[in-house]
C-alpha cells in the first residue's frame, strides 16, 4: 500500500470472476430449426444481427447432433499459417499464440490465436457451445479501429475452437502501466480517450463489455510513431439491446475483475443491472490506474475499507485518493464512479466534457 488511500496496482489477472450465466437474449429467443447453408446467406452472414447470428449457430449445432453428416465444420486453423509454440497470453478459459502466414505478396501476416479449453465434464455442450459462440458472434460483428478485429472461428489440429484475431504487437495496458512507461499526461489522456470512443461504439449498437481492465486493452504501434488503444475480449460481453428495440434490458451476472467492477453488480447480479453503466465505473478506475499506478479501492463493496470511506467522502468530493488530480480530471472521475447507476455519466456525458473533447488521440493520425 502507497499510503492509507492509494491501493498497489492488482496483480496480473486478480481475482477475476466468470460469469456462470448465459447471456440475457439467449434466454429470450426462441429458436427456428431452419437450417442456412446456402452460399448467399453465409456471403451476407456478417450483416445478420448478434441474436440472427446466434440462431444460425445453434441450429447447425442442433443438426450437428442429429445429422452429423450434413453439418458445416469450422476450416481448420492451419489455413492462417503456422502456430508458434510459445504463449503471448493465458487464462482460466484460453490461451494465445500467433500463427504466422505469408501472403500472396510475400509478406508476413501475424494473426492472435486464441484457443478455448476443452468442454468440461459437468457442462453440457449446449452450455459450452452457447458461451463460446456468444463471444465470437459479438465480437466478430465489431468494426471499429478502437475494438480488437476478429477474423474467424477456427478449429485447431487438437480439435479445440479457436478465435483468430488482428495481432496487437505492443501489447497490453497493464505491462505499459505496470512497467513504468506511461509517463505522459498527454499519452494517458490519449489512451483514456480511444477507450471512451471504443466503448461509445460499443454502447451505440447495444453491447457491454462488462471487463473492461488494462489487461483487456491491447496496444499497437503504428508507423507513424502513433499508437492504437484497441479493447479485446468479449468473454463476458452481452447485448442489452438489439437495432429495432428502442428499450434496453438489464443484464445479470456477477462478471468482471474485482477491483474494476462497479457496486451495483455485486448487489443485483439477480435482479439485473445496466451493464453500460458499469462499463462507465470500470473505464473510470482504468483512468484512475494509468494516473496513479494503483487503485481507489480494491473492491466496491462496504466489505472493503476504502471504499466505505469512499461512500462517506463522497457526496462532498472530498476522498483522499482523488486530491492528486486537477479539479477536472477529479470532477470526471467522481461523475463516473458515482455509486448510483442511474446517475452516473454516461460514455457520451463524458466525450462532451469541454476539456476530454479537446484531446486528439494519436490514432486519429492514421
Amino acid at each position: 500500500m502507497k499510503d492509507n488511500f492509494l491501493l498497489d496496482f492488482p496483480s496480473l489477472s486478480s481475482l477475476t470472476i466468470t460469469s456462470k450465466n448465459e447471456p440475457i437474449f439467449l434466454k429470450e429467443q426462441t429458436y427456428s430449426s431452419t437450417i442456412v447453408t446456402s452460399n448467399i446467406e453465409k456471403k451476407h452472414f456478417k450483416k445478420r444481427s448478434i441474436v440472427q447470428q446466434f440462431k444460425v449457430f445453434l441450429v447447425n449445432i442442433k443438426q450437428n447432433q442429429q445429422n452429423k453428416h450434413r453439418y458445416h465444420h469450422p476450416r481448420l486453423l492451419s489455413h492462417y499459417g503456422e502456430l508458434q509454440r510459445r504463449q503471448i497470453g493465458t487464462g482460466a478459459s484460453a490461451t494465445v499464440r500467433l500463427t504466422h502466414q505469408i501472403q500472396d505478396t510475400g509478406k508476413m501476416r501475424v494473426y492472435a490465436i486464441k484457443a478455448f479449453r476443452k468442454r468440461k465434464a459437468r457442462e453440457t455442450e449446449s452450455s459450452f457451445m452457447k458461451k463460446l459462440i456468444s463471444e465470437f458472434c459479438i465480437s466478430s460483428t465489431l468494426d471499429h479501429i478502437n475494438i480488437v478485429k476478429t477474423v474467424d472461428l477456427v478449429v485447431d489440429d487438437k480439435n479445440r475452437y479457436c478465435t483468430v484475431m488482428e495481432y496487437c504487437s505492443g501489447g497490453d495496458l497493464y505491462s505499459f502501466i505496470k512497467d513504468g512507461r506511461l509517463t505522459s499526461l498527454d499519452e494517458t489522456n490519449g489512451y483514456f480517450k480511444q477507450l471512451l470512443n471504443g466503448l461509445s461504439y460499443l454502447h451505440g449498437l447495444g453491447v457491454a463489455h462488462r471487463d473492461i481492465k488494462p489487461e483487456n486493452l491491447l496496444l499497437v504501434k503504428q508507423k507513424n510513431g502513433s499508437t492504437t488503444l484497441k479493447i479485446s475480449d468479449f468473454g463476458e460481453a452481452d447485448v442489452f439491446r438489439e437495432a429495432w428495440q428502442e428499450t434496453s434490458r438489464l443484464s445479470d451476472g456477477l462478471c468482471g475483475s474485482t477491483p474494476y467492477i462497479a457496486p451495483e453488480i455485486f448487489s443485483c447480479s439477480r435482479q439485473g443491472y445496466r451493464a453500460s453503466q458499469s462499463d462507465v465505473w470500470s473505464a473510470a478506475i482504468v483512468y484512475f490506474s494509468m494516473r496513479l499506478n494503483g487503485v481507489p479501492f480494491y473492491s466496491a463493496q462496504l466489505s472493503d475499507s476504502n471504499y466505505r470511506l469512499y461512500q462517506r467522502h463522497y457526496t462532498k468530493a472530498s476522498y483522499p485518493a482523488f486530491q492528486a488530480f486537477d479539479d477536472e480530471s477529479r470532477s470526471m472521475i467522481y461523475a463516473m464512479l458515482n455509486p448510483d447507476p442511474e446517475k452516473r455519466f454516461t460514455i457520451q456525458d463524458v466525450l462532451k466534457l469541454t476539456w476530454l473533447a479537446e484531446i486528439k488521440p494519436s490514432s486519429y493520425l492514421l
